[in-house]
């Protein structure tokens, strides 16, 4: 059995069904034979293992993997020299089992053959993985894991709350409640109860919060006076010195999440500012030192990554998907997305709206249609991912006056929405 024309380049086709330890291999030659193996989780023996294919002299293997990302696809991107890779969604892999075998019958060698009999079958269907940039593969990461860091410092913050109102609720507002910066993780270190900072001087307090860059002094003088009038929840040192422990605990894991994530910024502004295309998305209204790398990171520097504005809105689940099945119809959000690029352009929609006033004027409209927030927000960053791709396709910034005279051309009927200007009176 001869490959279908798309695969007649390659000297044949591999599925792997990747595992901690061990990947099942099914390898499909263009005569129709089949080879199964397994492959240690290794580096060596993947090393080992494409040099065995590069020995072979018949050409490049294309691989389908139910990754596009991970170790083993890591380590896969080492050997592009012999090695094309294919990601395979997980769910189509398990939608494909269960047409021939309804049973639910699995084992990986079995899921190496369907990834393998899939890529044979469907080659319309499969999308080989483009290797980004450096520059972007690094930004790429810094970002998603910045985010975990914060995520992470979140659920702490969440704990420490919760120990704070069960013995110390005022530390609340004595610190501001903002534990991302040094006043609060400090403060907690210097004054671990209520008791303790009743004991402190006005003055000892006051030289804190100066020291700390809270210079307001209506707000100094507030936090004082509540110091004076508090009353302890509770003064039983048994229960407290368990408590008081716990958030010594959280306030050195907060504090030392904090510096290490000042430390991600500082590499994500260098990172990004080396990149060609940084004042490109810097010029998008709400792109800030948060966002603008996010948003580079999503379209990379290669204008051949996207074929058009609608592959990125589809990738990223900004698109809806309508579900059809006789007369009934309705259109609804896409689940199957990346979930912190889809994260990226509705938390830039959202900020889009402080500093674009056409943007405030599409939330405005379509609130008023009736649509839901975060319905209203995945619109308009559908409009956004139309406008940022012809910037970037062209690298043109963005440029707001220009949109909106457009808009106006357009007799756009967000334009209703969109405030006057007011005239300066001389």
């Amino acid at each position: 059995m001869n490959l279908p024309i798309q695969w007649e380049s390659y000297a044949g086709i591999i599925g792997i069904d990747w595992g901690d330890k061990n990947h099942a291999i099914c390898m499909r030659l263009p005569d129709g034979s089949e080879i199964e193996s397994k492959l240690a989780h290794t580096p060596e023996a993947i090393a080992e293992w494409a040099e065995e294919l590069r020995n072979r002299r018949e050409g490049c293997f294309a691989v389908g993997l139910e990754q596009s990302r991970g170790s083993v696809c890591t380590a896969l991107i080492e050997h592009t020299d012999v090695l094309d890779i294919y990601p395979v969604n997980p769910l189509s892999v398990h939608l494909f089992r269960k047409t021939w075998s309804p049973a639910g019958a699995k084992n990986d060698p079995s899921d190496a053959r369907l990834i393998c009999e899939m890529m044979r079958t469907h080659p319309d269907r499969m999308r080989p993985l483009r290797i980004q940039d450096p520059e972007t593969q690094s930004l790429k990461l810094l970002n998603e894991k910045r985010r975990k860091l914060v995520d992470l410092r979140t659920r702490l913050v969440e704990q420490l709350i919760s120990q704070l109102k069960d013995y110390f609720p005022q530390a609340l507002e004595l610190t501001g409640g903002d534990f991302s910066n040094r006043l609060s993780c400090d403060f907690l270190r210097k004054w671990k109860s209520l008791q303790s900072v009743q004991r402190a001087r006005p003055s000892t307090l006051r030289q804190f919060y100066y020291d700390h860059n809270c210079r307001s002094k209506k707000r100094v003088e507030e936090r004082l006076k509540l110091v004076q009038s508090a009353v302890p929840l509770t003064t039983n040192d048994h229960l407290m010195e368990p408590m008081i422990r716990m958030v010594q605990v959280l306030v050195e894991h907060i504090s030392l999440l904090n510096e290490q994530i000042r430390c991600f910024d500082q590499v994500i502004h260098q990172t990004f500012r080396a990149c060609e295309d940084a004042g490109l998305f810097r010029s998008f209204p709400g792109a800030g030192a948060a966002l603008a790398p996010r948003l580079l990171a999503i379209f990379g520097q290669d204008r051949e990554r996207w074929s058009d504005a609608e592959e990125v809105q589809k990738y990223t689940g900004i698109a809806p998907v309508v579900v059809q099945s006789g007369k009934s119809s309705k259109t609804q959000r896409r689940y199957a997305r990346p979930r912190f690029d889809h994260q990226t352009f509705v938390e830039f929609a959202r900020c889009s709206k402080q500093y674009c006033a056409w943007a405030a004027g599409f939330h405005d409209m379509k609130k008023s249609q009736g649509m839901g927030e975060n319905a209203i927000l995945r619109a308009l960053a559908f409009k956004w991912i139309r406008i940022m791709y012809i910037c970037w396709k062209n690298h043109v910034p963005y440029d707001d006056e220009a949109y909106t005279a457009m808009l106006r051309k357009k007799n756009s009927p967000c334009l209703c929405f969109i405030p006057a200007p007011t005239e300066d009176v001389a």
